[in-house]
């Protein structure tokens, strides 16, 4: 499988702190508010003018602002200067651990966890394969026949890979495990994956299993059997063996460090280790979290200006039919006659028919 890609999420802006640091922070300075209205409230009550009414009408806001080191503004009143100096430190210590923090988390993001082990493969979001050496031999029977439980879901989830470089490029560019023999594993990743600093991208587990033992063939009773047995422990005991291998694996690895100087490249190899010693700059990944909160905050904002104009319009409606509504009122008493109008019309009339 490749080796551990980089966690790039929003959510790293809230990594520097666990949940309970997190409650504990919010939990202080909703309380640190509670206490600042309080105070308010009691020098108000006992008229002391010693803080001006701009601190009481920004409470909520300067407690706030502090914890992003913004200019707030200062309480006069002795109470509230005490519990602001109080109040200040503690912002000083939650802000520079969290910086501290996000700047670790920027330079070097966490790594994700890679399967140890079979059954740790099983409950891990990995996909896995077997290998062409290994389909229809004895490790491809060993997960088909087998009685344990984790061998069994290992080979009702296993694909068949005919293609031996498809399998282990899949490892690097996505999360993929390729299953073979841990000797013909080793082989192809000095063959073909390692660099000039003999680093490859991909990593090997620990874990075997089907451990199966390879021998000879010769015919039964063989006369050299003695004598072979004899020169193969000695080569082991001298570990001309390793020694041996790992001469193997120089030379191969010299022959693709000169294919690839050659212009050639592996399909499927380009990840983060190919540039493994040069600088990178930062990434969109590592700074979606600062945009979501941004486009959040928009959204919020927006909806807010939207219900207050639509309070405005609901109230400039309302006033516009106050205002008509005294109009007609004012322009009726205006037009209509009064009373000692009609009755002297009444009396000319009277008088005119007599």
């Amino acid at each position: 499988m490749g080796k551990p890609k980089h966690i790039y999420s929003w959510k790293a802006i809230f990594w520097p702190f666990t949940n309970q640091l997190w409650f504990g922070t919010i939990f202080s300075a909703v309380l640190v508010i509670i206490v600042y209205k309080f105070l308010a409230w009691k020098e108000k009550c006992y008229e002391i003018n010693w803080s001006p009414d701009i601190f009481r009408r920004h409470i909520a806001e300067s407690i706030c602002m502090t914890l992003v080191e913004q200019d707030i503004i200062y309480p006069i009143a002795v109470p509230s200067r005490m519990l602001s100096c109080v109040w200040l430190f503690a912002a000083l210590i939650f802000t520079t651990a969290y910086r501290s923090k996000v700047v670790n988390l920027m330079t070097f993001p966490l790594l994700q966890t890679l399967p140890k082990t079979f059954q740790e493969l099983t409950e891990s979001n990995f996909q896995w394969g077997l290998e062409s050496a290994a389909i229809g031999g004895a490790a491809h029977q060993h997960f088909r026949t087998s009685s344990n439980p984790v061998n069994r879901k290992i080979s009702e989830k296993m694909s068949l890979e005919r293609n031996s470089q498809k399998c282990f490029t899949q490892g690097i560019t996505k999360n993929f495990a390729c299953i073979t023999w841990s000797t013909q594993g080793e082989y192809i990743l000095h063959r073909n994956f390692t660099n000039n600093f003999n680093r490859n991208p991909l990593v090997m587990s620990e874990d075997l299993s089907a451990i199966v033992g390879s021998g000879i063939a010769y015919r039964k009773r063989a006369l050299f059997k003695s004598n072979f047995d004899r020169v193969i422990g000695f080569i082991r005991e001298m570990g001309m063996a390793d020694k041996w291998k790992w001469m193997d694996y120089d030379k191969e690895r010299e022959d693709h460090l000169k294919w690839l100087k050659a212009g050639n490249k592996l399909d499927g190899t380009n990840s983060e280790t190919d540039v493994e010693g040069q600088s990178r700059g930062l990434i969109m990944d590592k700074l979606n979290g600062p945009f979501y909160i941004l486009g959040v905050g928009l959204l919020i904002a927006l909806l807010k200006f939207l219900v207050e104009l639509f309070m405005v319009y609901t109230q400039l409606g309302r006033l516009q039919e106050i205002t008509m509504h005294i109009l007609v009122q004012a322009g009726t008493k205006l037009i209509r006659p009064s009373s000692a109008f009609y009755s002297l019309k009444n009396s000319k009339l009277n008088f005119g028919n007599v």
